[in-house]
């Protein structure tokens, strides 16, 4: 349909009652409410503009765990994440709802997703997306992404994938970390059947103790192998994400 066929169909949805400049109008405010699929590529050539309303398949790099905050006595959910499409990166907030569907949908890093609706922010660190109330997610593609055996660690492992079934569940324990703030951790020990070693975790992601159940399987993303006194240790720290089968990230 040409622009002029469009003014026109407007037009006559209103009787005719309306000038061709007051149609023009509304044709621009309805096609600022429709995501434009992009790339991201173009998205980081600048080809957009602030507040846009965007839509893109990529990949999905990372997922960093979600945050809990309070707002007008109100408690949201924060999530970010990073994707990916080729060699370019972009990050995106998504918020509430949208930040708890990454779990329910049980999307993981690697996976191919359709992200439908967000809005283009620009911050002193380059351009970021931000999901809006009518954000659409839905998963593509799995992800064939390797995930670490036990047997092949080697103590030096730093951002790795791990998939293992909970044996014993700690506490969790205080203690005053660096310019007076307190800090948490907690423990736990997994195994992939064959080889149990310890898990740590730390500050938000040492909440999930007080969720876990014996024989749960639990996937830690961005985990940090060391050699700890007693052998090899899997570290989770604010920048990986726990993920405890049947669990949502909030239920903690």
């Amino acid at each position: 349909m040409s622009p002029e066929e469009e003014l026109g169909k407007i037009v006559k949805e209103h009787g005719g009652m309306i000038s061709s400049s007051m149609a023009n109008g509304i044709l621009e405010k309805r096609k600022a409410s429709v995501p434009v699929k992009v790339s991201i590529s173009e998205i980081l050539s600048g080809k957009f503009n602030e507040g846009d309303l965007l839509s893109l398949e990529c990949k999905i790099q990372r997922i960093l765990g979600i945050k809990i905050f309070k707002k007008d006595g109100r408690e949201g959910f924060r999530r970010s994440v990073i994707l990916a499409d080729g060699s370019e990166r972009i990050p995106i907030t998504l918020w509430n709802k949208q930040a708890e569907m990454i779990d329910r949908l049980s999307i993981e890093r690697g996976d191919k997703v359709l992200l439908d609706g967000l809005r283009l922010r620009k911050s002193p660190y380059g351009y970021e997306l931000s999901s809006t109330n009518t954000t659409y997610l839905a998963r593509l593609e799995t992800s064939k992404s390797h995930v670490a055996d036990f047997s092949a660690l080697s103590g030096k492992e730093k951002g790795i994938d791990i998939i293992g079934s909970i044996t014993a569940i700690g506490t969790i324990r205080h203690f005053d970390g660096l310019n007076g703030r307190e800090g948490s951790v907690s423990d736990a020990t997994i195994t992939d059947g064959e080889r149990e070693i310890r898990l740590t975790l730390w500050g938000p992601a040492s909440q999930y103790v007080a969720s876990m159940r014996l024989n749960d399987q639990i996937k830690i993303e961005f985990a940090d192998i060391k050699q700890g006194p007693n052998g090899i240790e899997v570290s989770a720290g604010e920048n990986s994400r726990v993920i405890v089968k049947g669990r949502k990230a909030t239920e903690v």
